[in-house]
């Protein structure tokens, strides 16, 4: 619980946005997850230098920032969002059963983003989706996409 409370005590302004020189854009997921109650969950790919990424690929050890948004997403909306645990990698590829009865999950959208400002307690940028394609805002409490 003490681990859970920390990361809902994360700020933003901990995170250090550097230009993405010769790296492709970060991904992100939204999952629908059916436990304990339908819901989707919003994951983003960390941006990382070009020097991090010729180390390391994302999947191997890296976490996803995560929220849960209590309502489909949709444009010019704000949504309630839930800031969770970072999520391990591996869910930006995966449909299936969750671990310990947690559910399933299944993808909703997929695609990249491009973070353009970090101000406080709020994230925002450009979501680049299948369905959804848009400027995004998102701290820990709410999501909201504009059409672009």
């Amino acid at each position: 619980m003490a681990q859970l409370n920390q990361y809902r005590s994360l700020s933003f302004r901990s995170i250090e946005l550097r230009p993405q020189k010769h790296c492709r854009m970060p991904r992100f997921v939204i999952l629908i997850h059916d436990y304990p109650h339908l819901h989707w969950d919003l994951m983003l790919e960390p941006p990382r230098s070009s020097e991090e990424a010729a180390i390391q690929p994302i999947s191997s050890g890296h976490t996803l920032w995560t929220w849960r948004l209590e309502e489909e997403p949709c444009l010019n909306k704000e949504i309630k969002a839930e800031r969770l645990p970072n999520h391990r990698s591996i869910y930006l590829d995966y449909e299936g059963p969750v671990s310990d009865n947690r559910g399933t999950v299944a993808q909703w959208e997929t695609g990249s983003y491009l973070l353009a400002e970090n101000e406080g307690e709020t994230l925002g940028g450009t979501l680049q989706g299948t369905k959804l394609n848009g400027a995004f805002t998102l701290s820990k409490t709410a999501f909201r996409l504009f059409l672009k």
